[in-house]
């Protein structure tokens, strides 16, 4: 395991795809006032899903929604927190800047549709 992740330089991947994931999804929060903060290392983010950002108040039916969504699609995120008001993501790592494209494209779309627009 040690050498193929050597060999492919999976850790460096994940730290460069991982970049690339958190700022899309910074994007989606600038798009989607319903995205509270994202926060994460490496390939793992998560995404607080909230009513407002100006209350914080958190929204777990919209954060399944958006997962359900996103399952629906064919790409799998997991619900976290003791409220399940965030999304987890938690690729592996063999996930690269292809595979982040496709996954910010249906998050996006699963926002999207979530909302009605």
């Amino acid at each position: 395991v040690m050498d193929v992740i050597e060999d492919e330089a999976l850790q460096t991947n994940a730290h460069r795809t991982g970049q690339q994931l958190r700022k899309g999804l910074e994007t989606l929060k600038d798009k989607y006032d319903v995205i509270g903060r994202v926060s994460g290392a490496g390939l793992f983010a998560m995404v607080d899903v909230v009513k407002s950002r100006e209350t914080k108040e958190h929204d777990p039916e919209l954060a399944s929604r958006v997962q359900n969504l996103m399952r629906e699609a064919g790409v799998l995120v997991g619900m976290e927190g003791k409220n399940d008001n965030f999304l987890k993501v938690r690729p592996p790592m063999p996930f690269g800047p292809q595979h982040c494209e496709i996954f910010l494209d249906t998050m996006d779309r699963a926002f999207a549709k979530a909302l009605g627009r």
